[in-house]
């Protein structure tokens, strides 16, 4: 009972001087937003579900242990917390800020990869684990990149980790929102500028997730959406909220689209849905090939082939001249059905004839359940997502004229 009393004492006192020194952890001054994982308590809080699969996979082969070993011998500071920030206008760029425990360890660790260490001016390092994923440090810090669809850039990396008064504690942020949520979410993010805030739990393999939205643009005029056939989607979304309020948006747009923002911005008319249907379709493309006679002249010929698509349908709501730019073909054929401001696109032909329109309280709605999709979408991460049969629902209500509140709920509970 002594033993288990003086175990049981030294890992509460680990775990407060874990939680404090978390509050001390550096981010970047003047960031957008800030993201925080609770790393110490999601394990806490899912032992039960933890412990037995880490005895289950040990038996059977040592990989999570090597695993283990090896984020403990990096090098690296483990924090009890987790942060990263985004700078103000580059939603697409994630920073953390951590500290080195051990330079040598550290360098050894490196030394595992296949890229070199660049050393840059005032004996800063600068290495790039591939084209999304970069670092910059010195023997005392490192600065994580990690930049979404974005190229990595060592100068500016090595401005921020340079510039170190530009840094500031976690704990003396001035909110009370966010002071709230460092100490009981275990995962959360908040937007600076704005204040919004979400935040939730990650308890059995479930992520439950509540916040806040502020828009400054009247949500109680956003109700209408095109009526949905509820049965047999892998995903359904939709949104009718202004375009200066979904950047991430914009980029698809910009770059699956070809379609400038600012053009989007003046012409768009908040509405948007997208579904992914369960079945799938098949689309004919005729093929134009050519051959030559025994006289060597020129003889075209037609070839008919055929692909079996994912069912896919989205809708916009827009300026004529906006909607007659939606190219036919992003990544499959879609055909076109318009009425007044709106235009349906869909990968299968001839049968959605009419576009129907209801009321609904929700200006903001996804839910998608992979064990849903079609086989023929198993690909990459969706493929993962597949695997461990994962469920995602976002749910949002009007709380006044302009605050939204968002439920969302993530089940990875697999197999």
């Amino acid at each position: 009972m002594i033993a288990l009393a003086t175990i049981l004492i030294v890992a509460i006192a680990i775990y407060i001087i874990r939680e404090n020194k978390a509050d001390k952890q550096y981010i970047l001054q003047n960031s957008e937003s800030l993201i925080g994982l609770s790393l110490d308590d999601i394990f806490l809080s899912n032992l039960s579900v933890l412990l037995p699969k880490t005895i289950e996979r040990t038996r059977d082969s040592t990989k999570s242990e090597k695993l283990f070993n090896k984020i403990w011998s990096s090098g690296l500071a483990i924090p009890a917390k987790l942060y990263f920030t985004t700078l103000q206008g580059s939603t697409s760029k994630l920073y953390t800020i951590q500290k080195i425990r051990n330079w040598e360890n550290w360098i050894t660790t490196l030394h595992q990869f296949d890229q070199k260490i660049d050393t840059l001016a005032d004996s800063h390092y600068f290495f790039k684990f591939d084209k999304n994923i970069a670092i910059v440090f010195d023997r005392e810090h490192i600065i994580f990149e990690l930049a979404i669809g974005q190229q990595t850039d060592s100068e500016i990396l090595r401005q921020l980790l340079k510039n170190k008064e530009r840094w500031q504690m976690v704990k003396n942020i001035t909110s009370s929102k966010l002071t709230s949520g460092l100490k009981t979410e275990h995962l959360f993010y908040y937007h600076f500028k704005e204040e919004h805030f979400l935040g939730g739990q990650i308890i059995n393999k479930e992520l439950a997730l509540e916040g806040i939205y502020k828009s400054q643009h009247n949500l109680a005029d956003m109700n209408s959406i095109r009526r949905i056939d509820e049965k047999s989607n892998a995903l359904i979304f939709w949104s009718s909220l202004y375009w200066d309020e979904m950047p991430r948006l914009a980029l698809f747009f910009e770059k699956f689209l070809n379609i400038n923002t600012e053009q989007i911005a003046q012409s768009y008319k908040n509405y948007i849905d997208f579904v992914i249907k369960t079945k799938t379709v098949v689309q004919k493309d005729t093929v134009i090939s050519y051959d030559y006679d025994e006289n060597f002249s020129s003889i075209a010929k037609e070839e008919v082939q055929t692909t079996q698509v994912p069912l896919i349908e989205f809708t916009l709501k827009g300026e004529k001249e906006f909607l007659q730019t939606i190219p036919q073909e992003i990544f499959y054929n879609f055909y076109k059905t318009s009425k007044g401001q709106f235009q349906l696109h869909s990968t299968e032909q001839g049968t959605l004839k009419t576009l129907k329109f209801e009321q609904n309280k929700m200006p903001f709605y996804f839910y998608t359940d992979f064990t849903l999709w079609p086989t023929i979408s198993h690909v990459g991460a969706i493929a993962y997502f597949v695997q461990e049969k994962v469920k995602i629902e976002i749910q949002t209500s009007v709380k006044s004229k302009k605050e939204l509140k968002i439920k969302a709920k993530i089940d990875f509970k697999g197999n």
